[in-house]
């Protein structure tokens, strides 16, 4: 039997955006606009806990291009 390591755990829209403290709304757009890597499992999006870990680094680093407006929080 396997180990689920932290990067292996998958993550729900609302636990991402608890996390970034942005509305589930603001976390599709990122999905939808390619920003953040995201699998559809039914009707749930799931983001790999390496992903939320890489996005965040990379938005901290200024690797991400400006935020719109509309995805202001």
């Amino acid at each position: 039997m396997c180990a689920i390591t932290m990067e292996d755990k998958e993550l729900t829209i609302t636990q991402v955006a608890y996390r970034l403290s942005v509305s589930e709304m603001t976390v599709k757009r990122r999905i939808d606009a390619g920003r953040i890597q995201a699998r559809k499992e039914g009707n749930e999006w799931r983001i790999k806990e390496s992903e939320l870990q890489r996005y965040i680094r990379s938005t901290e680093s200024g690797e991400m291009k400006a935020v719109r407006p509309e995805e202001e929080e």
